[in-house]
């Protein structure tokens, strides 16, 4: 069944027993509409990330190449290092925990968009690290 070819259903049942007694009722079928089309997003890469941002901070936007069927509701995150960063509803990519050089360089994560029909494509997510001094050297 198909909401935009046809949202409504009219059925005559008949009923009968043993005895040859029959009963007709009329059933109404109601066809809900549902959301066909998921989210599709665009790799995303940004370089040169510097392991010293402060939390919160803006690193860059996902691009929605096709929102779908609905507005987006949220962005999924998944990949080893996922947990330091975080993507809001409209694609902005920010530091949720701190990023250390010396332990990772790069994170080659995963990100999907959900909305009303479920999660889209699963796209590329790579964030390189710089690294910036620890120790500032004393003249």
């Amino acid at each position: 069944m198909d909401y935009e070819e046809k949202n409504h259903y009219i059925v005559q049942i008949t009923a009968s027993n043993g005895l040859g007694d029959s009963l007709p009722v009329t059933v109404h079928i109601v066809i809900d509409d549902v959301a066909e089309i998921a989210a599709v997003l665009e790799d995303f890469a940004v370089n040169n990330v510097k392991e010293n941002l402060s939390i919160g901070t803006v690193i860059g936007q996902i691009t929605v190449l096709n929102e779908g069927s609905g507005p987006i509701k949220l962005f999924e995150i998944s990949g080893n290092g996922a947990d330091r960063f975080a993507v809001d509803q409209n694609g902005t990519v920010t530091i949720a925990k701190s990023l250390d050089f010396e332990k990772q360089e790069a994170y080659n994560l995963k990100v999907k968009a959900k909305n009303q029909a479920g999660y889209g494509n699963e796209v590329n997510l790579i964030i390189s690290v710089v690294d910036v001094a620890d120790v500032v050297p004393e003249i």
